[in-house]
């Protein structure tokens, strides 16, 4: 593997604001959350924001630690946990 000398400026290429990462997510999809500490709450909270838009978008995790607010049943339509 080839070190890459630029790497500051691949990584901020990478960065995503939640708005624009959830942008590609769409009804009947699978989402794995990071588990435990490494769960992405900004993103949860964002997917929550937009749920309406969504049906059936299954949610993969193996350990909540926390808040889990996408299980709620207001939620039930939209996600899939």
């Amino acid at each position: 593997m080839d070190y890459d000398a630029n790497w500051k400026e691949t990584y901020k290429d990478m960065i995503k604001t939640p708005k624009r990462a959830l942008s590609q997510l769409k009804s009947g999809h699978r989402v794995f959350l990071g588990t435990g500490c490494g769960e992405p709450t900004v993103l949860v909270e964002a997917m929550t924001k937009i749920a309406g838009k969504l049906a059936d978008v299954e949610i993969v995790e193996l350990l909540t630690k926390g808040n889990a607010p996408y299980a709620e049943k207001k939620f039930a339509s939209c996600f899939k946990v």
